[in-house]
């Protein structure tokens, strides 16, 4: 009786050892059995939570499009204000030209717009500068009680665009060049008076 205990302890014993090891499922017929991959693929992986497989396609096809678009849209601006500071300077309109520079200065440019911009640049300090000697000439030229040369400078002036205080500096440049035209002699005074109002903005 001691020994039959024994043994069915024993076989006890071995049944459960049995049942508690891993067990492999056997593969299925006509199958090649499963090699453990050592780093997962984008096939292995799961695919993002809420985007299907062939929508994460789609995102991914159109990510770089959408990068394009944009990057031709800069390009498509930055010629655009370009075009346009060209087209403020050959107008003589140096107000505009320097705001459209400045926005130009804010955009991120390639080296071909860059060097562009670097010529505006200088064509808008020159022009700055035509307009500052031509006010201090004007000045002096008043001063010398030159109506004629006062004309001239005046002429060129007025031929830019003018911020709001350099047209008040003209308009009064322009009063004082008048009241030496009517002290000139009767025919000179009437054709420097009548030349100066032609060319008032």
């Amino acid at each position: 009786m001691r020994l039959l205990a024994i043994l069915f302890c024993a076989g006890f014993v071995v049944v459960l050892s049995s049942g508690c090891g891993k067990k492999e499922e056997a593969p299925l017929a006509g199958s090649a059995p499963l090699q453990p991959s050592a780093t997962p693929t984008e096939s292995t992986l799961p695919p993002s939570p809420g985007i299907p497989v062939p929508e994460m396609a789609v995102v991914t096809e159109a990510a770089p499009k959408a990068v394009a678009t944009v990057m031709d849209q800069t390009t498509t601006q930055v010629q655009g204000l370009i075009d346009q500071t060209k087209a403020l300077l050959s107008e003589k309109k140096y107000q505009d030209a320097l705001g459209a520079a400045q926005r130009l200065a804010s955009l991120k440019l390639n080296p071909e717009q860059q060097t562009l911009v670097e010529g505006l640049k200088v064509e808008l300090g020159n022009m700055g500068g035509s307009i500052d000697s031509g006010f201090a000439n004007l000045k002096e030229v008043v001063a010398k009680k030159d109506y004629a040369g006062g004309m001239t400078l005046l002429k060129e002036l007025t031929s830019y665009q003018l911020t709001p205080e350099q047209k008040k500096v003209v308009d009064g440049l322009r009063l004082e060049l008048q009241k030496l035209a009517s002290s000139q002699p009767a025919d000179e005074g009437k054709q420097a008076l009548s030349g100066l109002l032609e060319r008032k903005p």
